[in-house]
């Protein structure tokens, strides 16, 4: 922004003014011309002097101006003049000389004529000097108008009155000598002494007035006086005041805070005795969970103990029942051994046509592997195939030739394997007509075992449940008890640490809280400690003997104030009583909230009491009843572990005769199953090796299709390269052209480093193409000039922003400081245009307050010029 700096200072005697075109010419912020600035008014208004005084000033206007003008009219009335010197006896005519009757015989004047002349052609030295008239003698010299003290020129009511006099005698006298002009000189010689006479005594009431007055000085000075020590006396006694206001709001904020700290024990307390309901309450229900626990546990006991017996009894049963069983599984086992003998040659058979079948599918699976390595080959050359086509193609037809080699091996093998899987497949029919056989008896020997021993391991399985939820029960119980014995070891902490805080409250550095101890544990039915206080401490309502003292110094001494001023007595009485009233009904009130208190944590404490025996009580219950509890857990362990050593050794009997007749059936299964499984390998190699040669064939044909998409992208990536190629060469343009410092400094001579690099210069370098198109579009659209003009308007554009407009602005800039003595706020008219530009964005709506300033100031220089 432009404005005028300091450039006010380097104007010429002719108006010539001073630029400097590179530099601002006026700072904003650090402005000489102050709005606030009072020492002195600008250009074309009065300076008023600091020492100024407007009473004596107007007493010389109106006072003495005045009659100093009376006093030399009366004096060139009698012809005394500057420089002559007249007698100032009171003899007579006699001792005049003949010059002093000329001069008094010339013709009389006019007073009012007399006033006129004096008010406009008077001399200026009229106000200091007044002429001195000569005796005839040359012993005395008398001043023609006596001159009173500076004090009574000050005063305006003496100086009145002896104008009116004076122009009352005056205006006599002169009638007087108009009507009787013929008046010999002893008459006008008695009129002036009569007129001496008369000023005399004016002269007297003149000092008297003035004695009287400075008297009256004296006593308004003494007055004024006694008024500043008591002032300062009443100060004083409003900062003690102040002081005992401050320790009383002190004490009330220390009252306050053991206020609120005793609020915040009851609370505690509060919530201790809701802590404390709610562990009751829980440990009565967990008496009660127990002993119902307890009851369920031995009906438990008593349905285990049935149960087992019964079990006893059904295990004895079923023994038997599959000791039969077994007897005739064995007899069945000799005969199926019989037929697995024979059938077990024929396996031996097949097993040998089988182990052909394999090295004729292994030397398969090695022409297979041998086939895969050379498709990964192959799928190597492929990824190359874009730099050696030529070869892939002739490759490739290699590859159908070979192609078509395996198939017809392929071909031949699965005749082969067809005839081979006919034989496998009246094999496969008559052992699974043996198996199915076999499978009945074993299924129908398991299926019972199998019953009796799921019977026997839920009936296991039902009864540990049942112990490990007791277990889990009375664990939980003892975690119950455990926390209810803690969080009474809390409270009782807590209570500890109540009571030691109360042992050390303090109250202004008095021990309250021990004294309230001291008082609960003399008398606990009687609250209150103020006969302790009275007897240790000295206290009175919390009140200190000395602050009574001072209180009452103060009163002393404001009834010594009293005959002074009686307005402030009563103000400070209303302020003492107030007070008084105020910190009495508040120390009367915090005592009984004192002693509700108290009353309170004593009842506390008493409950606190019981409830901890009773707590005590229940912890004795408790541990009896868990007493109780490990006993009756450690005689069911005793009778689980009796119960499952029986049922393991019963168990255990019955397993190992299972497991043998098992053993002998898995191994036949498994042979069977041995050969099954053989004959499925078989086959999924078979599948698997014709799957691959699908597979196979389809990848190449894919591989082949997609070498000639990527041929097809090769092209067309190609011409798009080149046709990019040439854009970009277009949009970089001659980098020859590119504008450098050197470049910018043989058309800008003045451009230096500094200023290149504060102008971010080479940082367009660095913008890409669009953000530059919308660089120079918003240029364009903002000058508002058309592209092919664009060249030559940012030249005009610089030399309007560094010259005329910086010119223009400092010339009205300095004219309205001249009109207005302020300058032009353009910072604020800027922003103001700057805010309705981003309102709008339309530069045709935006109404500019430097138009309205503008405006204004040319219609009053207008209107100066014309007057």
């Amino acid at each position: 922004m432009f404005g005028i700096g300091n450039g006010l200072n380097d104007m010429d005697g002719a108006g010539s003014i001073k630029l400097n075109m590179s530099e601002e010419k006026f700072d904003y912020t650090e402005s000489e011309f102050d709005e606030n600035d009072d020492s002195t008014v600008s250009e074309g208004k009065i300076k008023l002097d600091r020492s100024f005084n407007f009473r004596g000033f107007m007493n010389r206007l109106n006072g003495k101006h005045k009659a100093l003008e009376l006093a030399g009219q009366l004096d060139s009335k009698r012809g005394v003049s500057e420089g002559i010197e007249v007698s100032a006896s009171t003899d007579g005519p006699k001792e005049y000389s003949e010059n002093e009757e000329k001069a008094l015989q010339l013709p009389m004047w006019n007073g009012q004529a007399g006033i006129r002349q004096g008010q406009h052609g008077h001399k200026a030295n009229m106000e200091t000097s007044t002429p001195m008239k000569q005796s005839t003698k040359g012993d005395l010299v008398v001043q023609s108008t006596p001159l009173a003290k500076p004090g009574a020129l000050n005063r305006t009511q003496p100086k009145d009155i002896l104008r009116e006099k004076l122009i009352e005698n005056h205006n006599r006298k002169v009638s007087v000598n108009s009507v009787n002009s013929g008046h010999t000189q002893r008459d006008i010689m008695q009129e002036t002494r009569d007129l001496r006479e008369e000023m005399s005594k004016l002269q007297e009431e003149l000092a008297a007035s003035e004695n009287h007055q400075l008297e009256k000085d004296g006593e308004i000075s003494q007055l004024n006086r006694k008024l500043n020590d008591k002032e300062s006396q009443i100060l004083e006694l409003k900062k003690q005041l102040e002081s005992k206001n401050s320790e009383l709001m002190t004490f009330e904020q220390k009252s306050a805070t053991a206020a609120e700290s005793i609020v915040a024990l009851t609370e505690r307390n509060k919530q201790k005795d809701a802590k404390i309901k709610s562990l009751e309450q829980s440990l009565e229900n967990s008496v009660v969970d127990t002993e119902a626990e307890v009851t369920n546990l031995n009906k438990v006991l008593e349905q285990v103990t049935l149960e087992y017996k019964k079990y006893k009894i059904e295990t004895k049963l079923r023994l038997d029942e599959s000791e039969s069983t077994l007897r005739k599984a064995e007899e069945r086992s000799k005969e199926l051994q019989e037929k697995l003998e024979s059938k077990s040659l024929e396996l031996s058979e097949m097993n040998s046509k089988l182990s052909e079948m394999n090295t004729k599918l292994s030397e398969m699976n090695n022409r297979l592997s041998e086939m895969t390595n050379k498709l990964t080959s192959r799928e190597t050359e492929i990824s190359n195939l874009q730099a050696f086509l030529n070869e892939s193609n002739t490759r490739s037809n290699t590859l159908q030739s070979d192609k078509e080699a395996l198939t017809t091996e392929v071909q031949n093998q699965k005749e082969k394997l067809t005839s081979t899987i006919a034989e496998m497949q009246s094999l496969k029919d008559t052992l699974e007509k043996l198996n199915d056989e076999k499978n009945t008896d074993i299924t129908t020997i398991k299926d019972e075992l199998e019953q009796n021993w799921k019977q026997k391991a839920d009936m296991l399985k039902e009864s540990e449940k049942e112990c490990r939820e007791l277990k889990s029960t009375l664990a939980d119980k003892t975690k119950e008890l455990s926390s209810a014995t803690s969080q009474l070891k809390k409270i009782t902490s807590e209570r500890d640490s109540v009571k030691k805080f109360i042992e050390q409250l303090k109250c202004f550095d008095i021990p309250i809280g021990s004294l309230a101890m001291e008082q609960y544990k003399k008398s606990p039915k009687h609250p209150s400690i103020n006969l302790l206080l009275k007897e240790k401490q000295d206290i009175l309502r919390f009140y200190l003997k000395s602050d009574e003292e001072a209180i009452n110094k103060l009163n002393s001494e404001i009834d010594a104030l009293k005959t002074s001023n009686d307005d402030l007595r009563a103000e400070l009485e209303l302020k003492l009583k107030s007070t008084a009233e105020k910190y009495g009904s508040t120390e009367a009130s915090m005592k009984r909230e004192i002693l509700s208190l108290q009353s309170d944590l004593k009842e506390r404490t008493g409950v606190i009491d019981k409830l901890q025996s009773t707590v005590d009580m229940l912890q004795k219950d408790a541990a009896a009843l868990i007493r109780e509890k490990e006993e009756s857990v450690n005689r069911n362990a005793e009778l689980a572990q009796q119960i499952s050593k029986l049922q393991e050794s019963q168990l255990q009997e019955d397993h190992e005769k299972f497991v043998e007749l098992c053993d002998k059936n898995q191994e036949l299964i498994q042979k069977c199953s041995d050969l099954t499984e053989k004959i499925h390998e078989v086959e999924v190699k078979l599948h698997t090796a014709e799957s691959k040669a699908e597979s196979l064939q389809n990848e190449l044909n894919s591989k082949e299709s997609i070498i000639t998409e990527k041929q097809q992208l090769i092209t067309e990536l190609q011409l798009t390269q080149t046709q990019i190629q040439k854009s970009l060469e277009k949009l970089k343009g001659n980098p020859a052209d590119m504008i450098s410092f050197d470049s910018a400094q043989k058309t800008y001579h003045n451009l230096d480093r500094k200023t290149y690099n504060h102008l971010m210069v080479d940082q367009v370098n660095h913008l890409d193409l669009v953000q530059l198109q919308n660089i120079v579009k918003n240029i364009i659209l903002l000058l508002e000039t058309p592209f092919s003009k664009l060249s030559k308007k940012m030249p005009l554009v610089s030399i309007y922003l560094r010259y005329e407009k910086s010119l223009c602005f400092h010339f009205a800039n300095m004219l309205h400081y001249h009109v207005y003595h302020e300058p032009i706020d353009i910072k604020k008219f800027t922003n103001d245009a700057y805010s309705q530009y981003l309102e709008r964005h339309d530069f045709s709506k935006i109404r500019h307050p430097l138009e309205l300033c503008l405006e204004k100031l040319y219609e009053e220089v207008r209107s100066r010029l014309k007057y």
